[in-house]
Protein backbone atom coordinates (compact mmCIF):
# COMPACT_ATOMS: atom_id res chain seq x y z
CA UNK A 1 0.00 0.00 0.00
CA UNK A 2 2.99 2.61 0.73
CA UNK A 3 3.86 2.33 -2.71
CA UNK A 4 0.79 2.48 -4.02
CA UNK A 5 0.71 5.45 -2.61
CA UNK A 6 4.12 6.87 -3.97
CA UNK A 7 2.42 5.71 -7.85
CA UNK A 8 1.98 9.21 -9.89
CA UNK A 9 -1.15 7.37 -11.06
CA UNK A 10 -2.67 6.61 -7.97
CA UNK A 11 -2.43 10.04 -6.46
CA UNK A 12 -4.06 11.07 -9.82
CA UNK A 13 -6.57 8.88 -9.27
CA UNK A 14 -6.92 9.95 -5.40
CA UNK A 15 -6.81 14.02 -6.54
CA UNK A 16 -9.73 13.20 -9.10
CA UNK A 17 -11.94 11.22 -6.27
CA UNK A 18 -11.20 13.90 -3.91
CA UNK A 19 -12.30 16.47 -6.39
CA UNK A 20 -15.49 14.56 -7.45
CA UNK A 21 -16.55 14.02 -3.78
CA UNK A 22 -15.74 18.19 -2.95
CA UNK A 23 -17.68 18.99 -5.85
CA UNK A 24 -20.68 17.19 -4.75
CA UNK A 25 -20.12 18.42 -1.28
CA UNK A 26 -20.60 22.16 -2.53
CA UNK A 27 -23.31 21.10 -4.29
CA UNK A 28 -25.91 19.77 -1.64
CA UNK A 29 -27.71 21.13 1.23
CA UNK A 30 -24.78 21.18 4.25
CA UNK A 31 -22.35 19.37 2.23
CA UNK A 32 -19.78 21.82 3.22
CA UNK A 33 -20.70 21.88 6.73
CA UNK A 34 -20.77 17.82 6.23
CA UNK A 35 -17.80 17.02 4.78
CA UNK A 36 -15.55 19.48 7.22
CA UNK A 37 -16.61 17.78 9.84
CA UNK A 38 -16.05 14.11 8.36
CA UNK A 39 -12.69 15.71 7.91
CA UNK A 40 -12.43 16.44 11.40
CA UNK A 41 -13.26 13.33 12.74
CA UNK A 42 -10.83 11.41 10.73
CA UNK A 43 -7.91 13.90 10.92
CA UNK A 44 -9.03 13.76 14.67
CA UNK A 45 -8.84 9.63 14.93
CA UNK A 46 -5.63 9.78 13.26
CA UNK A 47 -3.92 12.34 16.21
CA UNK A 48 -5.83 10.45 19.30
CA UNK A 49 -8.32 13.21 20.33
CA UNK A 50 -11.64 12.74 20.78
CA UNK A 51 -14.20 14.49 18.50
CA UNK A 52 -17.86 15.06 19.16
CA UNK A 53 -20.85 13.72 16.87
CA UNK A 54 -17.94 11.28 15.22
CA UNK A 55 -20.47 8.33 14.91
CA UNK A 56 -21.83 7.28 11.50
CA UNK A 57 -19.49 9.73 10.02
CA UNK A 58 -17.35 8.48 7.22
CA UNK A 59 -14.06 8.39 7.47
CA UNK A 60 -10.69 9.12 5.56
CA UNK A 61 -7.13 8.76 6.20
CA UNK A 62 -5.50 11.86 6.95
CA UNK A 63 -3.96 12.73 3.42
CA UNK A 64 -7.65 12.14 1.74
CA UNK A 65 -9.16 14.77 4.58
CA UNK A 66 -6.43 17.17 4.23
CA UNK A 67 -6.94 17.05 0.08
CA UNK A 68 -10.81 16.91 0.64
CA UNK A 69 -10.23 20.22 2.60
CA UNK A 70 -7.91 21.79 0.22
CA UNK A 71 -10.20 21.36 -2.65
CA UNK A 72 -13.16 22.42 -1.39
CA UNK A 73 -12.70 26.12 -1.62
CA UNK A 74 -12.18 26.06 -5.41
CA UNK A 75 -14.86 23.59 -5.91
CA UNK A 76 -17.22 26.19 -4.35
CA UNK A 77 -15.38 28.99 -6.32
CA UNK A 78 -16.35 27.38 -9.80
CA UNK A 79 -20.35 26.62 -9.43
CA UNK A 80 -21.95 29.55 -11.78
CA UNK A 81 -25.62 28.10 -10.82
CA UNK A 82 -25.05 30.75 -7.57
CA UNK A 83 -23.98 34.53 -6.79
CA UNK A 84 -20.63 35.34 -5.66
CA UNK A 85 -22.30 36.62 -2.39
CA UNK A 86 -23.71 33.03 -1.83
CA UNK A 87 -20.67 31.23 -2.23
CA UNK A 88 -19.16 33.73 0.33
CA UNK A 89 -21.40 32.99 2.71
CA UNK A 90 -20.87 29.08 2.24
CA UNK A 91 -17.83 29.65 2.73
CA UNK A 92 -17.95 32.09 5.49
CA UNK A 93 -19.93 30.34 7.99
CA UNK A 94 -17.80 27.16 8.13
CA UNK A 95 -14.64 29.81 9.06
CA UNK A 96 -14.33 28.17 12.87
CA UNK A 97 -14.79 24.83 12.29
CA UNK A 98 -12.27 24.83 9.70
CA UNK A 99 -9.94 26.77 11.90
CA UNK A 100 -10.45 24.37 14.39
CA UNK A 101 -9.66 21.38 12.35
CA UNK A 102 -5.94 23.38 11.01
CA UNK A 103 -5.20 24.53 14.36
CA UNK A 104 -5.35 20.81 15.36
CA UNK A 105 -3.73 19.21 12.56
CA UNK A 106 -0.77 21.83 12.36
CA UNK A 107 -0.38 20.76 16.05
CA UNK A 108 -0.35 17.45 15.39
CA UNK A 109 2.37 17.39 12.77
CA UNK A 110 4.04 20.65 13.58
CA UNK A 111 6.74 18.49 15.53
CA UNK A 112 7.65 15.86 12.50
CA UNK A 113 8.72 12.21 13.05
CA UNK A 114 8.78 11.21 9.51
CA UNK A 115 7.83 12.07 5.64
CA UNK A 116 4.53 10.79 6.61
CA UNK A 117 4.31 13.51 9.41
CA UNK A 118 5.88 16.46 6.83
CA UNK A 119 3.47 15.54 4.04
CA UNK A 120 0.58 16.22 5.78
CA UNK A 121 2.13 19.17 7.38
CA UNK A 122 2.34 21.05 4.07
CA UNK A 123 -1.07 19.22 2.94
CA UNK A 124 -2.42 21.27 6.27
CA UNK A 125 -0.74 24.81 5.11
CA UNK A 126 -1.79 24.07 1.39
CA UNK A 127 -5.39 23.91 2.63
CA UNK A 128 -5.09 26.59 4.86
CA UNK A 129 -3.72 28.80 2.07
CA UNK A 130 -6.60 28.01 -0.26
CA UNK A 131 -9.15 28.59 2.70
CA UNK A 132 -7.56 32.11 3.64
CA UNK A 133 -7.58 33.15 -0.42
CA UNK A 134 -11.52 32.11 -0.97
CA UNK A 135 -12.86 33.59 2.58
CA UNK A 136 -11.82 36.64 3.15
CA UNK A 137 -12.94 36.12 7.09
CA UNK A 138 -10.08 34.33 7.48
CA UNK A 139 -8.03 37.15 8.48
CA UNK A 140 -4.67 37.80 10.54
CA UNK A 141 -6.84 38.57 13.86
CA UNK A 142 -8.41 35.19 12.90
CA UNK A 143 -5.24 33.80 13.34
CA UNK A 144 -4.14 35.27 16.05
CA UNK A 145 -7.48 34.44 18.00
CA UNK A 146 -7.32 30.35 16.70
CA UNK A 147 -3.50 30.31 17.67
CA UNK A 148 -2.67 29.55 14.21
CA UNK A 149 -0.61 32.36 13.97
CA UNK A 150 2.25 31.28 16.52
CA UNK A 151 2.60 27.94 14.27
CA UNK A 152 3.44 29.87 10.95
CA UNK A 153 5.61 32.07 12.74
CA UNK A 154 7.63 29.44 14.28
CA UNK A 155 7.36 27.52 11.22
CA UNK A 156 9.00 31.25 9.15
CA UNK A 157 11.68 31.41 12.43
CA UNK A 158 14.83 29.73 13.68
CA UNK A 159 12.46 26.80 15.53
CA UNK A 160 12.36 25.86 11.61
CA UNK A 161 16.07 24.87 11.60
CA UNK A 162 15.16 23.24 14.52
CA UNK A 163 12.53 20.25 13.30
CA UNK A 164 14.44 17.88 11.79
CA UNK A 165 12.86 16.93 7.98
CA UNK A 166 12.51 14.04 6.09
CA UNK A 167 14.14 15.59 3.13
CA UNK A 168 14.91 19.34 2.09
CA UNK A 169 11.93 19.25 -0.41
CA UNK A 170 9.52 19.05 2.71
CA UNK A 171 11.16 21.80 4.39
CA UNK A 172 11.10 24.04 1.38
CA UNK A 173 7.47 23.43 0.80
CA UNK A 174 6.74 23.86 3.78
CA UNK A 175 8.39 27.75 4.16
CA UNK A 176 6.24 28.01 1.07
CA UNK A 177 3.30 27.28 2.05
CA UNK A 178 3.82 29.13 5.34
CA UNK A 179 4.44 32.14 3.73
CA UNK A 180 1.66 31.88 0.78
CA UNK A 181 -0.98 31.53 3.97
CA UNK A 182 -0.21 33.99 5.64
CA UNK A 183 -0.08 36.77 3.46
CA UNK A 184 -3.65 35.83 1.85
CA UNK A 185 -4.61 35.93 5.59
CA UNK A 186 -2.74 39.51 5.82
CA UNK A 187 -4.55 40.40 2.80
CA UNK A 188 -7.71 39.91 4.05
CA UNK A 189 -9.41 42.75 6.24
CA UNK A 190 -9.77 42.81 9.98
CA UNK A 191 -13.00 44.62 11.33
CA UNK A 192 -11.70 48.23 11.65
CA UNK A 193 -9.70 49.67 14.38
CA UNK A 194 -9.29 45.62 15.29
CA UNK A 195 -7.49 45.34 18.80
CA UNK A 196 -6.35 41.16 17.44
CA UNK A 197 -4.92 42.78 13.92
CA UNK A 198 -3.15 45.20 16.29
CA UNK A 199 -1.65 42.84 18.34
CA UNK A 200 -0.80 40.46 15.70
CA UNK A 201 1.09 43.17 13.75
CA UNK A 202 2.98 43.67 16.84
CA UNK A 203 3.79 40.32 17.57
CA UNK A 204 4.98 39.62 13.75
CA UNK A 205 7.10 42.61 13.83
CA UNK A 206 8.69 41.51 17.29
CA UNK A 207 9.51 38.00 16.39
CA UNK A 208 11.70 39.17 13.34
CA UNK A 209 14.39 40.30 16.18
CA UNK A 210 13.36 38.32 18.57
CA UNK A 211 12.61 34.44 16.55
CA UNK A 212 14.30 35.58 13.44
CA UNK A 213 11.19 35.37 12.15
CA UNK A 214 11.59 35.67 7.86
CA UNK A 215 15.25 36.17 8.57
CA UNK A 216 15.87 32.84 8.93
CA UNK A 217 13.96 30.81 6.49
CA UNK A 218 15.67 33.34 3.93
CA UNK A 219 18.69 32.66 4.91
CA UNK A 220 17.89 29.20 4.65
CA UNK A 221 16.38 29.78 1.03
CA UNK A 222 19.74 31.33 -0.62
CA UNK A 223 22.20 28.92 1.14
CA UNK A 224 19.65 25.75 -0.55
CA UNK A 225 19.16 27.75 -3.62
CA UNK A 226 15.17 27.23 -2.72
CA UNK A 227 14.03 30.19 -5.71
CA UNK A 228 10.28 29.58 -4.76
CA UNK A 229 10.58 29.70 -0.86
CA UNK A 230 12.54 32.90 -1.81
CA UNK A 231 10.19 34.42 -3.56
CA UNK A 232 7.52 33.73 -1.60
CA UNK A 233 8.89 35.17 1.49
CA UNK A 234 9.71 38.12 -0.36
CA UNK A 235 6.28 38.49 -0.95
CA UNK A 236 5.17 37.96 2.30
CA UNK A 237 7.20 40.47 3.61
CA UNK A 238 6.15 43.19 0.75
CA UNK A 239 2.58 42.10 1.70
CA UNK A 240 2.98 42.80 5.43
CA UNK A 241 5.00 46.15 4.79
CA UNK A 242 2.42 47.67 2.32
CA UNK A 243 -0.35 46.97 4.48
CA UNK A 244 1.29 48.22 7.70
CA UNK A 245 2.98 51.06 5.81
CA UNK A 246 1.63 53.69 8.00
CA UNK A 247 2.87 51.98 11.43
CA UNK A 248 6.10 50.80 9.76
CA UNK A 249 7.09 54.33 8.74
CA UNK A 250 6.61 55.37 12.41
CA UNK A 251 9.06 52.57 13.74
CA UNK A 252 7.20 52.92 17.04
CA UNK A 253 7.44 49.12 17.62
CA UNK A 254 10.14 46.95 17.74
CA UNK A 255 11.20 45.02 14.54
CA UNK A 256 9.95 47.97 11.79
CA UNK A 257 13.55 48.62 11.40
CA UNK A 258 14.26 44.96 10.86
CA UNK A 259 11.74 44.51 8.21
CA UNK A 260 12.65 47.63 6.32
CA UNK A 261 16.35 46.07 5.89
CA UNK A 262 14.98 42.79 5.23
CA UNK A 263 13.29 44.25 2.62
CA UNK A 264 16.28 46.08 0.93
CA UNK A 265 17.77 43.12 1.29
CA UNK A 266 15.40 41.68 -1.15
CA UNK A 267 14.98 44.44 -3.13
CA UNK A 268 18.74 43.90 -4.13
CA UNK A 269 18.34 39.90 -4.59
CA UNK A 270 19.19 38.60 -8.03
CA UNK A 271 15.93 37.09 -9.06
CA UNK A 272 13.18 39.29 -10.73
CA UNK A 273 10.54 37.42 -8.86
CA UNK A 274 11.83 38.58 -5.40
CA UNK A 275 12.86 41.94 -5.76
CA UNK A 276 9.98 43.02 -8.16
CA UNK A 277 7.24 43.04 -4.88
CA UNK A 278 9.50 45.12 -3.12
CA UNK A 279 8.82 48.01 -5.12
CA UNK A 280 5.41 48.65 -4.67
CA UNK A 281 6.40 49.05 -0.94
CA UNK A 282 8.12 52.02 -1.49
CA UNK A 283 5.52 53.07 -3.75
CA UNK A 284 2.92 52.98 -0.51
CA UNK A 285 5.71 54.70 1.35
CA UNK A 286 5.57 57.78 -0.81
CA UNK A 287 2.02 58.06 0.48
CA UNK A 288 2.72 58.87 4.39
CA UNK A 289 3.93 62.42 4.89
CA UNK A 290 7.55 62.84 5.95
CA UNK A 291 6.49 64.22 8.86
CA UNK A 292 4.60 61.41 9.72
CA UNK A 293 7.74 59.57 9.66
CA UNK A 294 10.43 58.16 11.97
CA UNK A 295 13.86 60.28 10.33
CA UNK A 296 15.27 57.16 9.45
CA UNK A 297 12.67 56.23 6.83
CA UNK A 298 13.39 59.33 4.92
CA UNK A 299 16.52 60.84 3.96
CA UNK A 300 18.99 57.79 5.12
CA UNK A 301 16.13 55.30 3.90
CA UNK A 302 16.00 56.69 0.17
CA UNK A 303 19.90 56.99 0.33
CA UNK A 304 20.36 53.53 0.71
CA UNK A 305 17.66 52.41 -1.94
CA UNK A 306 18.82 54.34 -4.35
CA UNK A 307 22.33 52.60 -4.46
CA UNK A 308 20.31 49.27 -3.90
CA UNK A 309 18.20 50.12 -7.12
CA UNK A 310 21.16 51.81 -9.03
CA UNK A 311 23.25 48.61 -8.50
CA UNK A 312 19.96 46.18 -8.94
CA UNK A 313 19.21 47.56 -12.38
CA UNK A 314 23.10 47.39 -13.77
CA UNK A 315 23.90 45.08 -16.71
CA UNK A 316 25.71 42.44 -15.49
CA UNK A 317 29.29 42.69 -15.81
CA UNK A 318 29.79 39.49 -18.22
CA UNK A 319 27.20 41.46 -20.51
CA UNK A 320 27.97 41.61 -23.95
CA UNK A 321 24.58 41.77 -26.29
CA UNK A 322 21.54 40.31 -25.52
CA UNK A 323 22.24 37.73 -28.25
CA UNK A 324 25.13 36.35 -26.12
CA UNK A 325 23.15 36.65 -22.24
CA UNK A 326 22.47 33.50 -20.98
CA UNK A 327 21.44 34.55 -17.37
CA UNK A 328 19.09 37.25 -17.93
CA UNK A 329 16.08 37.98 -19.59
CA UNK A 330 16.10 41.17 -21.83
CA UNK A 331 12.11 41.69 -20.75
CA UNK A 332 12.72 41.29 -17.19
CA UNK A 333 15.70 43.42 -17.07
CA UNK A 334 13.60 46.22 -18.76
CA UNK A 335 10.78 45.48 -16.85
CA UNK A 336 12.56 46.43 -13.47
CA UNK A 337 13.76 49.24 -15.02
CA UNK A 338 10.69 50.49 -15.73
CA UNK A 339 9.21 49.71 -12.93
CA UNK A 340 11.90 50.92 -10.66
CA UNK A 341 11.73 54.56 -12.04
CA UNK A 342 8.66 55.56 -9.97
CA UNK A 343 10.61 54.88 -6.75
CA UNK A 344 13.23 56.56 -8.02
CA UNK A 345 11.77 59.75 -8.96
CA UNK A 346 10.30 59.40 -4.69
CA UNK A 347 14.01 59.37 -3.49
CA UNK A 348 14.72 62.48 -5.75
CA UNK A 349 12.14 64.29 -4.14
CA UNK A 350 13.51 63.35 -0.76
CA UNK A 351 17.68 64.30 -1.21
CA UNK A 352 16.85 66.77 -4.06
CA UNK A 353 20.93 67.78 -5.23
CA UNK A 354 21.62 65.12 -2.87
CA UNK A 355 20.46 62.66 -4.97
CA UNK A 356 22.02 63.84 -8.53
CA UNK A 357 25.33 64.25 -6.53
CA UNK A 358 25.60 60.76 -5.27
CA UNK A 359 24.86 59.07 -8.72
CA UNK A 360 27.57 61.62 -10.43
CA UNK A 361 29.99 60.75 -8.13
CA UNK A 362 29.16 56.87 -9.03
CA UNK A 363 29.79 58.80 -13.13
CA UNK A 364 33.10 60.48 -12.73
CA UNK A 365 34.73 57.96 -10.26
CA UNK A 366 36.11 54.93 -10.93
CA UNK A 367 33.58 52.53 -11.43
CA UNK A 368 33.24 49.74 -13.96
CA UNK A 369 30.82 50.45 -16.80
CA UNK A 370 27.95 48.80 -15.85
CA UNK A 371 27.52 50.72 -12.85
CA UNK A 372 28.33 53.72 -14.03
CA UNK A 373 25.49 53.03 -16.51
CA UNK A 374 22.90 52.34 -14.40
CA UNK A 375 24.04 55.48 -12.37
CA UNK A 376 23.09 57.55 -15.89
CA UNK A 377 19.79 55.67 -15.78
CA UNK A 378 19.39 56.51 -12.82
CA UNK A 379 20.10 60.65 -13.25
CA UNK A 380 17.62 59.89 -16.78
CA UNK A 381 14.84 58.56 -14.54
CA UNK A 382 14.33 61.75 -12.81
CA UNK A 383 15.22 63.96 -15.35
CA UNK A 384 12.21 65.36 -15.82
CA UNK A 385 11.57 66.29 -12.42
CA UNK A 386 15.08 67.55 -11.95
CA UNK A 387 14.70 70.25 -14.61
CA UNK A 388 11.56 71.21 -13.18
CA UNK A 389 13.57 72.13 -10.16
CA UNK A 390 15.92 74.08 -11.60
CA UNK A 391 13.05 76.31 -13.60
CA UNK A 392 11.46 76.93 -10.82
CA UNK A 393 14.58 78.82 -9.29
CA UNK A 394 12.90 81.37 -11.47
CA UNK A 395 9.84 81.66 -9.74
CA UNK A 396 11.17 82.02 -6.19
CA UNK A 397 9.40 85.17 -4.23
CA UNK A 398 10.62 86.14 -1.29
CA UNK A 399 14.46 86.37 -0.43
CA UNK A 400 15.54 85.19 -3.97
CA UNK A 401 18.81 82.92 -4.70
CA UNK A 402 19.30 82.57 -0.54
CA UNK A 403 15.71 80.73 0.05
CA UNK A 404 15.87 77.37 0.47
CA UNK A 405 14.44 76.32 -3.33
CA UNK A 406 16.40 78.38 -5.06
CA UNK A 407 19.60 76.79 -3.15
CA UNK A 408 18.16 73.63 -3.88
CA UNK A 409 17.76 74.54 -7.88
CA UNK A 410 21.17 75.44 -7.70
CA UNK A 411 22.41 72.61 -6.34
CA UNK A 412 20.65 70.55 -8.92
CA UNK A 413 21.98 72.68 -11.84
CA UNK A 414 25.50 72.21 -11.08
Amino acid sequence: MEQQKKDPDWKLFLGACSSAVAAAAVRTNDGIRNIIHSCKVSIGSSLGMAVDNAANMPSFSPTIALKLLADIPGEAASRNDVTKSDIDSSLQITTNPILDILHASLNGYINGGGEQQDVLLCSTLSALAKWAEANTDISLSRLLDSNILERLVALLSSQLQQRQWSNATHAEDAITKSASALMACIDNPSPPGSLSRKTAVASLLASIPSMEFLLSPLAAAKSQQWDNATIALSNLASAFAREEIDEIATCRLPGCSDLVELLLELQAHELHSVAVPVLEVWINLQDVEVGDRHPTMAAPLYQQLTEVIMKRVAYPPTFRSWEEELDLEATEFDEMRRLSTDVLVGAYFILRSGYLECLANVVMGDSDWEIAESALFCMCAVGREACARVKSVKNVTGSGRNSPVAADGDATSM
